[in-house]
């Protein structure tokens, strides 16, 4: 058997079936990785499909404070100014610095998920495993940095807390969009578009919020908001350890249904062998008399 042979061939060597396996080491990080996802969660049911829909629902609830913290700045504008007695041109620069934060929250954050040019995360750290985690972090730096909002008058330290939501944003519409397509695999077309869709709902919450009650409680309420997800993730953990439980108990049934197989064929070959043996036996006793 020579070694240029691919892994996963069949041979067939004096009637025997050989099947040349990958090593059990290689790529047993990415496997684990994958347990608990499936292409198409809908379809198989089970703990593997409650933990899509849990963690989608996390994801839109992320989604909707998100939307209504970016909607709300603009109805906030007026009242912010005159509590921080600032003139229209050094307000407008709230916008500036919470732009030039998305900007480089939603880079680091690519970074952090797939690596870059010249930073190359190998094996993959436990962060990147974990998106769900990460886009809880970041909704949670939206909403806590848009509460913060409250606690000053000072226009720098104003510019700073908007400048960190600005991260937030960037991290949560980053890891969100490569989130669901790891949760839903082929079906992902009607969770994406609603994921969005929430995203817009948020857009019309915040400045309704803003008028109704005031900014200072609109603020309150996203920052309380953004925690929901925060209480829905251990939940969600306690499904996906199921769906991995489920799904290394179905690939254990398959292998040794395999197996199985494998030995009864063996055990026919070698009964056939041993009964064409005592044949050939009895002939050359045969002939020797």
């Amino acid at each position: 058997m020579g070694n240029d042979v691919e892994m996963g061939a069949v041979l067939h060597e004096n009637h025997i079936q050989v099947m040349v396996s990958e090593p059990e080491n290689e790529g047993s990080a990415g496997e684990e990785a994958l347990l608990g996802l499936s292409k198409r969660p809908s379809k198989e049911g089970g703990a593997v499909y409650r933990h899509a829909v849990v963690s989608t629902i996390s994801s839109f609830i992320i989604f909707i404070a998100y939307g209504a913290a970016l909607g709300a700045l603009g109805a906030t504008i007026p009242f912010l100014q005159a509590d921080l007695e600032v003139t229209n041109r050094d307000i407008g620069f709230v916008f500036t610095s919470r732009g030039i934060g998305y900007l480089i929250g939603t880079v680091f954050s690519g970074v952090l998920l797939e690596g870059f040019y010249g930073i190359d995360f190998t094996p993959s750290p436990w962060w990147s495993e974990n998106k769900l985690l990460m886009f809880i972090f970041s909704g949670v730096v939206c909403g806590a940095f848009t509460a913060m909002v409250l606690s000053t008058k000072i226009y720098a330290a104003v510019l700073v807390i908007f400048f960190c939501q600005g991260l937030g944003f960037g991290g949560a519409d980053t890891i969100g969009n490569c989130l669901l397509p790891e949760l839903w695999g082929d079906e992902l077309g009607p969770w994406m578009q609603a994921l969005h869709a929430f995203f817009g709902v948020g857009a019309v919450i915040g400045p309704t919020l803003v008028g109704a009650l005031g900014y200072e409680m609109c603020f309150i309420i996203l920052g309380i908001t953004s925690l929901v997800p925060v209480m829905i993730y251990p939940y969600c953990i306690s499904v996906k350890r199921q769906a991995v439980a489920e799904q290394k108990a179905r690939l254990g049934l398959e292998k040794s249904g395999t197996l199985s197989v494998g030995a009864g064929e063996g055990e026919k070959e070698g009964k056939h062998s041993a009964i064409h043996t005592e044949n050939e036996d009895a002939a050359h006793e045969e002939e020797n008399e």
